[in-house]
């Protein structure tokens, strides 16, 4: 039988609390390693510095922090100090994609190899109200994003205007944004080597209720600034 109360088994509760090693996080991920160890990844916009922890079986065991300066990366075109790192995720290969908002831009990162394997500058074409916000170096970019399959990725623009946007390859054409439609966990996000350009395929603008629920996409991932 289901439970009779669904919102008390569904509720999520701290289990543990623990310091992270940054000035500021900005982002945080899962990743599977080469050696199928789970660990969870965390950034942020200060210095060009990932730290992660590999997860414990238990919640007693203690907690050992380890870190890569990411910015020393073979090929790398990371600032060392104010890199503006805005999310990151994996794929199922292991690999680390980080998301710059200014310039606008991601590098996806190979740990073991400390070499940065792909470096795609983002590109929103045209003269609308988010393409000449994605171009101003003072305006809003890219917040957070999720890997899409054939390559593709999902970008949340923090705010003026928020939208979710698609970027791929030139001359590729939009997935879409459907329920499951994410890189499925274990597969291996397909993108050329090297410096490479993508533009933006699709734009999706927050509804009514979601843009009155909050100011900006951040708002969702932390809650709102004026929140204590």
């Amino acid at each position: 039988m289901p439970p009779t109360n669904p919102d008390k088994h569904d509720r999520l509760r701290i289990s543990r609390v623990v310091d992270v090693p940054l000035r500021e996080v900005s982002g945080i991920c899962l990743r599977r390693g080469r050696d199928r160890q789970m660990s969870l990844l965390a950034v942020g916009d200060r210095a060009a510095k990932v730290v992660w922890i590999s997860l414990p079986e238990s919640d007693d065991e203690s907690l050992d922090w380890q870190s890569k300066d990411v910015g020393k990366f073979t090929d790398s075109d990371l600032a060392g100090d104010d890199p503006q790192i805005e999310a990151v995720c994996a794929d199922g290969a292991g690999r680390v994609l980080l998301l710059q908002e200014w310039p606008p831009r991601a590098e996806l990162v190979d740990f073991e190899m400390s070499q940065t394997l792909a470096s795609i500058e983002l590109h929103v074409e045209g003269n609308d109200e988010i393409a000449v916000s994605w171009a101003d170096p003072t305006g809003s970019h890219g917040e957070g994003m999720v890997l899409q399959p054939g390559g593709h990725l999902l970008v949340a623009k923090e705010k003026d205007p928020a939208a979710l946007i698609e970027f791929g390859p030139p001359g590729s054409r939009s997935q879409g944004l459907t329920r499951g439609g994410a890189l499925a966990a274990g597969d291996r996000w397909v993108v050329a080597k090297g410096k490479q350009e993508f533009v933006g395929l699709a734009t999706w603008l927050p509804g009514r209720a979601l843009a009155k629920a909050c100011k900006d996409l951040s708002d969702l991932e932390i809650g709102p600034d004026s929140c204590p």
